[in-house]
């Protein structure tokens, strides 16, 4: 994909977010949650993740966020080194999801404690 492809699929994303076009704004966050993630960009994947997160929570489809928070967690260990958890709003907000969604603290699952919720 080239620069000014990915581009307009930032601006397409923008444009679903803001008309809440649930199943092309879905299917865009995934395309670009693959070229994040191919690409091992932590720092968009957590800011798509945080934007997704809200729009999904307000409308009832916590299903989405728990499917992508899951594969934030994955990198849960790359995230926190790279120091982004406390000092942009962006890691902070995966920090409050994890502890909100998991009943674990970040730094309990980095070290790989269970979370407390199983359901």
């Amino acid at each position: 994909m080239t620069v000014d492809e990915k581009a307009r699929l930032v601006e397409a994303y923008h444009f679903l977010y803001n008309e809440r076009l649930f199943t092309l704004f879905d299917r865009c966050h995934e395309a670009l949650w693959r070229i994040f993630e191919r690409s091992g960009d932590l720092v968009n994947l957590l800011n798509l993740f945080r934007r997704s997160s809200f729009i999904w929570r307000l409308n009832g489809r916590e299903a989405q966020e728990s499917k992508y928070l899951s594969k934030l967690m994955k990198n849960v260990r790359d995230i926190i080194a790279m120091g982004i958890t406390h000092s942009n709003r962006d890691g902070v907000y995966f920090v409050v999801r994890v502890t909100v969604v998991t009943g674990t603290a970040l730094s309990d699952l980095a070290l790989g404690k269970p979370s407390e919720r199983s359901d």
